[in-house]
C-alpha cells in the first residue's frame, strides 16, 4: 500500500504566503490606489454631466458630437452634419 507523501521541508505554509503577499503590496497601498482609480473615473463622468449643463443624455450627447454631429435639444436626438463623420464599412474589416 502506498503512503502518502511527507510534508514538504522546503514548501511554505499558507501563513507565510499571504505574509509575504502582505509586505509585497500592503493592504492601505491597495485601497489608496483602488480609491483614486475610482475617484478618477467618477470625476471624468462628473464633469461630463457639468460640460453638458447638467443634461441627464450627457453620454448620449458626448457620443453624438464625438461622431461629428450636433445634439439637438429641443428634440432631444443627434443630427448628423454631412460629410464630417463617416462610419467605417463593414467590409473593410474583412482581411
Amino acid at each position: 500500500m502506498n503512503k502518502p507523501p511527507g510534508k514538504l521541508d522546503d514548501a511554505f505554509p499558507r501563513s507565510n504566503i499571504l505574509d509575504a503577499l502582505g509586505e509585497l503590496l500592503p493592504l492601505k497601498a491597495l485601497v489608496m490606489i483602488s480609491g483614486a482609480a475610482l475617484l478618477i473615473v467618477v470625476g471624468y463622468y462628473f464633469s461630463l454631466y457639468v460640460i453638458h449643463g447638467f443634461d441627464s443624455d450627457f453620454l448620449k450627447i458626448n457620443k453624438c458630437v464625438e461622431s461629428g454631429g450636433r445634439w439637438n435639444h429641443q428634440l432631444r436626438v443627434c443630427e448628423k452634419i454631412p460629410g464630417t463623420y463617416i462610419p467605417p464599412q463593414s467590409d473593410s474589416f474583412n482581411y
